[in-house]
């Protein structure tokens, strides 16, 4: 896989908050607090592990341990980021979280 591949998911996964929101405040009537825990957390998860192998693939496992040390500084990023965009759109039902 290469770099722009893994930075081309990288930003899907950090666009794909917004679409969520869209989705998420005209259609449904429930607590966006779980929606945030687990998306961030497979987006983190994805981040990691395709930045990982495109790494490794390009420089020969010497730089893939970065991208497991991006996972879980990417998750407190997203997590962070997606509750921004719900505060922004107006979502504030974090009941469940």
């Amino acid at each position: 896989m290469k770099i722009q591949t893994a930075l081309k998911i990288t930003l899907g996964v950090f666009l794909a908050p917004i679409l969520l929101c869209v989705v998420y405040k005209f259609l449904i009537d429930q607590s966006i607090g779980p929606v945030v825990f687990f998306y961030s957390l497979v987006g983190a998860i994805t981040v990691g592990v395709v930045l990982s192998i495109s790494l490794s693939n390009k420089y020969k496992q010497n730089l893939a341990l970065i991208g497991i040390i991006l996972a879980p500084i990417t998750w407190i990023i997203l997590i962070n980021y997606f509750m921004v965009i719900t505060y922004v759109f107006g979502i504030k039902d974090y009941a469940e979280i």
